[in-house]
């Protein structure tokens, strides 16, 4: 089966949740070259989506079983964004902090942003 007939078997009774998630798959297909992309970035490509709509989609894409998108956390070193290693999201999910590569102090909440990156199944050829 590919993403689309996922999506279309998944969401039958919502139309407007299936044609949010289809725009984004589209869209990101389209944009494949992006490490990542904020919130915003989905909104730009899923324009006519409220936020809670597309926040549904996002969050449906980011599932292992679709496996279009995931979520990471990236944080700010001297202006370069760096994504957290697997390793530091599976500490900060368990309740631990996150420490600055320079500093070395556990980093705030505040510091550290929510991001989407490229899942295993963001392929041209549809398959998951």
């Amino acid at each position: 089966m590919t993403v689309e007939d996922f999506i279309e078997q998944d969401w039958p009774n919502q139309p407007s949740v299936k044609a949010t998630c289809l725009t984004l798959l589209r869209g990101l297909r389209r944009e494949a070259a992006l490490d990542h992309y904020t919130f915003g970035a989905l909104h730009e490509i899923a324009k006519d989506a409220d936020d809670g709509l597309l926040a549904q989609a996002a969050m449906y894409l980011c599932t292992v079983k679709i496996g279009v998108l995931r979520t990471s956390l990236v944080y700010e070193v001297n202006g370069m964004f760096l994504s957290a290693s697997d390793e530091e999201q599976e500490s900060f999910a368990k309740g631990e902090p996150i420490v600055h590569p320079v500093s070395g102090v556990p980093m705030a909440h505040e510091d550290l942003f929510v991001v989407f990156v490229p899942g295993p199944h963001l392929r041209e050829d549809g398959s998951a």
